[in-house]
């Protein structure tokens, strides 16, 4: 099998690319929403949260289809793979169904939360939006984690493009009312995305019961329920799901705590995460490569060849953690200009002084942070899922109880949570590594033997 450096880079960039449309399309929906009434606006991001949240779980399990495809792929079991994405789109059935029940109860559950009527009835109109997307949002990472595992990242990536196109082309279209349509505001928000969602899951579904597909994969001769596959699609992905709920969980209630320290840190920290979460594409695209090609590798009993993917893929984010590293450390004025810099000049020194000392450390905790999410990758498609739930169980509740303590009572409490932040990250990077050089996961077999 081919592990060289040019194909991890060759499999790491459509996923970049499918997340910088992301990104984009996330930017659009707020900046066109922000143009169109701040209620609206501020309605976006809690529903949006909260409902992604609630996802979370059932996405974690449906996109283990890409493990379970990986390895399958690498033990040559081309049917097996086919057949696993199909148990992928039966649990997200099953799961979408789940969610979809939430929607009802919506509105009472905001206005429980002590939000405003308006603001609670525009949270429940996109949190029910975003209830209809997620069953296809589910399917469609059924599928995609089918492709990523043959080791085609492309068909997803042009999958989630034309979605995220379609998205802010619509938004345009429902949210202001252009087209002859009426102006949707948040309502229309919640349509696009859907209807981009729709488009996206289509995609992929239409090149997986396409003639190639057919032909090499049988993929439509393998449709139907398969009990020992579902048992270990629901075995495997039910730790993976929940560890990616802990992690949103905790990253979002510390950003609940982190909003006591008033609007200038607010918008230091917003300036950190911006930066952060952009600066991470590249290093997530290198963990999905190597991540499959480790899957392949473990399905065809080369175990070896795991540690030199690992190693050529920790070459390639050291190359990039030293620019990142130059440009945070180096030029954390130039970051905060974008946001702030043609505004008010005092509004400018007051979040350039919180922001600056942040985005240094952030630098740090991008570089170290890259090759923890690198072996956590790996250990997930190697099986070893119920280790990584409970080690990002413990995490959050460290991380959680570290800020609310710091929020309250330290003396320049920002500054001490992103330090604290950079020592957790450090001991999960040292974990994960203690973890995958014990060589517990060898004695796991996700397929069987």
């Amino acid at each position: 099998m081919n592990i060289s450096t040019r194909r991890i880079l060759a499999l790491a960039a459509p996923a970049v690319f499918s997340m910088v449309s992301f990104n984009i399309m996330q930017f659009a929906d707020r900046a066109f929403l922000s143009r169109f009434d701040s209620v609206h606006f501020a309605a976006v991001l809690p529903s949006g949260m909260i409902s992604f949240t609630l996802i979370s779980f059932f996405l974690g399990v449906a996109q283990f289809v890409g493990a379970l495809s990986s390895q399958y792929t690498g033990a040559e079991q081309k049917g097996a793979a086919a057949r696993s994405a199909w148990q992928g789109l039966i649990f997200a059935v099953g799961a979408g169904a789940l969610i979809l029940a939430t929607a009802v109860p919506a509105s009472n559950v905001f206005r429980l939360l002590g939000h405003a009527p308006e603001l609670a009835g525009l949270e429940a109109v996109f949190y029910r939006w975003m209830c209809v997307a997620g069953l296809f949002n589910l399917m469609a990472g059924a599928l995609g984690g089918y492709f990523s595992g043959l080791g085609d990242t492309r068909t997803p990536m042009v999958a989630s493009i034309a979605g995220h196109v379609l998205n802010i082309a619509l938004d345009w279209v429902f949210i202001f009312g252009h087209l002859g349509f009426p102006a949707m505001g948040i309502a229309g928000a919640g349509l696009a995305t859907t209807l981009a969602t729709v488009l996206n899951f289509a995609i992929l579904a239409f090149v997986f019961l396409g003639k190639r597909q057919r032909r090499e994969h049988t993929t439509w001769s393998q449709r139907g329920f398969d009990p020992d596959l579902f048992r270990r699609l629901v075995r495997f992905g039910a730790p993976a799901g929940f560890q990616f709920f802990l992690d949103m969980s905790g990253w979002g209630v510390m950003t609940l705590f982190l909003g006591r320290l008033g609007e200038t840190a607010l918008m230091a920290v917003n300036i950190s995460i911006t930066f952060e979460s952009l600066a991470f594409m590249t290093a997530v695209g290198v963990a999905t490569a190597a991540s499959v090609l480790a899957g392949q590798a473990r399905g065809a009993g080369k175990n070896r060849a795991i540690g030199v993917i690992l190693r050529r893929s920790v070459t390639i984010l050291l190359a990039y953690e030293v620019f990142i590293m130059v440009l945070f450390l180096g030029f954390p004025h130039l970051l905060v200009s974008f946001f702030v810099g043609s505004g008010d000049p005092a509004v400018y020194d007051a979040v350039r002084e919180k922001a600056i000392p942040i985005l240094r450390i952030t630098g740090v905790w991008i570089a170290v942070d890259s090759v923890r999410i690198l072996f956590a990758s790996v250990l997930r498609v190697l099986g070893d899922t119920v280790f990584l739930m409970v080690a990002y169980g413990l995490g959050s509740v460290v991380i959680i109880s570290a800020t609310a303590s710091l929020v309250f009572l330290a003396p320049n409490p920002l500054l001490w949570v992103w330090v604290t932040i950079l020592c957790w990250v450090a001991g999960m990077w040292t974990v994960m590594w203690a973890r995958f050089h014990s060589g517990k996961w060898k004695k796991i077999q996700v397929i069987g033997n």
